[in-house]
């Protein structure tokens, strides 16, 4: 999502600084505001094409919000189609969005700064949904909603990957209660070894501090959940070269018993194994 933004950013100010020099702009909008328009445009459908008519209309309820007088609504879609690219004339009766994401992308944005995104009241957690909880300043009520039940999982991933806002001590919780309810993966133990599988892995995805934070919640206490969310945990920062402080070490070693503890995590189609000993401070005794 962050490239998607930095991408709309570029072309905005690319356009701001060409037009008039390497182009000719006959009509006073800049780049932020062609880009409101086509936010308007993707909030008002759920299909990427949408008539000609549908499209104009839209773009002139977000035109008559400006100072500008006399504008016309198919004249800025014409010309922003030739620059942006997003928006395109297909038909001459129709329009449409070259791409889901930027769809969903440009709806969400509408969505938080119109003021018109609550997460109490979203009826499908779904991707442009995701993206609006992400673009909001705290996305922890959303997430929170998200794990209620496992329809809506895909969704708290996609805000993970796209580095939400969010309280990380009550989403942490959260996810291990979810675990709790529904408990949707395989674990087998035997001595001094546990072999763990999610069928959605999702967590190695998260920042290295909601990784530690799992971590932490996990280690007061072995179960079926806390085994498996700290394995995947552990597994995530063993992929970054990370290890753990010395006292969250310390208290993992105490819940263990070993560092030579050995987790089997299944990921990527294969089974992967780490031992505690690799995610021990540097310096410390791993014998």
């Amino acid at each position: 999502m962050g490239l998607i933004e930095r991408a709309i950013d570029t072309l905005s100010f690319r356009w701001d600084e060409a037009k008039g020099i390497s182009r000719e702009a006959r009509l006073p909008l800049d780049g932020k505001d062609r880009i409101k328009c086509l936010m308007r445009i993707a909030f008002g459908t759920r299909t990427l094409e949408l008539s000609s008519q549908l499209a104009e209309r839209a773009a002139q309820e977000q035109l008559d919000l400006l100072r500008w007088d006399d504008v016309n609504a198919i004249e800025v879609l014409r010309e922003t189609a030739r620059f942006y690219g997003i928006f395109v004339p297909i038909s001459d009766r129709s329009w449409a969005l070259v791409h889901k994401t930027l769809h969903d992308y440009l709806a969400a944005k509408f969505w938080v700064e119109s003021g018109r995104f609550d997460p109490k009241r979203v009826s499908d957690w779904d991707a442009r949904a995701a993206y609006a909880a992400c673009l909001t300043a705290d996305a922890t009520e959303s997430m929170l909603d998200t794990l209620r039940e496992r329809k809506t999982l895909p969704a708290f991933a996609e805000m993970l990957s796209n580095d939400a806002s969010f309280n990380h001590s009550r989403v942490g919780t959260a996810l291990l209660e979810h675990y709790e309810r529904e408990p949707h993966f395989h674990e087998y133990t035997e001595p001094n070894r546990v072999s763990v599988q999610l069928n959605q892995d999702f967590i190695t995805i998260a920042s290295s501090k909601f990784l530690l934070n799992i971590i932490e919640l996990c280690i007061h206490s072995r179960s079926r959940v806390h085994d498996t969310l700290c394995a995947y945990a552990m597994d995530g920062l063993t992929q970054r070269n990370q290890r753990l402080s010395p006292k969250l070490y310390a208290k993992a070693l105490a819940l263990y018993g070993t560092p030579g503890f050995t987790f089997t995590v299944h990921r990527d189609h294969s089974w992967v194994n780490l031992r505690l000993r690799q995610l021990a401070p540097i310096g410390s005794m791993t014998s």
